[in-house]
């Protein structure tokens, strides 16, 4: 069963995205370090003869589920894109209108109904381009930053290299999370086997790091605690930002 969400920031979302500190993570000490959205064609999927939808969250008793037109037409919509501040005395029923699913069974093909990827920053879009490789090409011209995350944390909004350095740019919210990380990179020069690492706290939202003895095209890759943060082939002979 593949399972989507009718929006994006759920509760679950907000409660476990952004890169956190082994000792903040809850859930099982599990956390979505590096959020990555897919965007769905919504009209095309509740087009299809096996596409099912529920009116809450799948997890909790007394949920609704089927394909019935009766049972979409009471899904209360205002609740599942509900964005403002609840009142205690609602905030149960809002919680679980929010996590509405779209359901469908077995798998999922991508063609035709991905319409984009979502990212939070250009620093983690370069990162997914890189780490996907070829199978990327297709997708490279539909995934997008946007801002429709929560942006907790800590993480990049950008890496470039700067004549002898390296310049990362943090995005810093101390929001359901240990302030300052703690961070560490790794360069690795492609061919030679030489390599460069360092490691620090993030205390400012600009970083740059001198590397001696420049290395020309090289694999980059930035820890932010123990997770992958960003990762991309830069050449540090040029200063163009990426």
């Amino acid at each position: 069963m593949v399972r989507l969400y009718f929006r994006p920031r759920t509760p679950t979302q907000y409660h476990n995205e952004g890169i956190r500190e082994p000792s903040q993570r809850q859930f099982q000490e599990a956390h979505c370090a590096v959020p990555i959205f897919f965007c769905f064609d919504l009209v095309g999927l509740l087009s299809e003869p096996s596409t099912q939808f529920s009116n809450g969250n799948m997890a909790r008793a007394g949920v609704l589920h089927g394909a019935d037109l009766a049972l979409f037409d009471a899904i209360p919509f205002d609740l599942v894109y509900h964005d403002a501040p609840v009142s205690p005395s609602v905030k149960d029923r809002v919680v679980f209108h929010r996590h509405a699913e779209i359901l469908v069974p077995d798998s999922l093909p991508l063609r035709p109904h991905l319409t984009a990827i979502a990212c939070r920053s250009e620093a983690e879009r370069q990162t997914l381009v890189n780490m996907a490789g070829s199978a990327s090409t297709a997708w490279r011209d539909k995934t997008y930053v946007v801002q429709d995350f929560f942006r907790h944390g800590v993480f990049l909004r950008s890496v470039h290299t700067e004549r002898e350095k390296l310049v990362m740019r943090f995005h810093r919210n101390p929001r359901c999370v240990v302030m300052p990380a703690s961070y560490r990179g790794l360069v690795e020069e492609t061919g030679s086997g030489r390599f460069w690492q360092w490691d620090g706290t993030i205390d400012d939202d600009e970083i740059p790091v001198c590397l001696a003895n420049t290395p020309g095209h090289s694999k980059t890759r930035i820890w932010i605690h123990d997770a992958l943060a960003y990762q991309d082939d830069l050449d540090f002979t040029d200063d163009i930002p990426f």
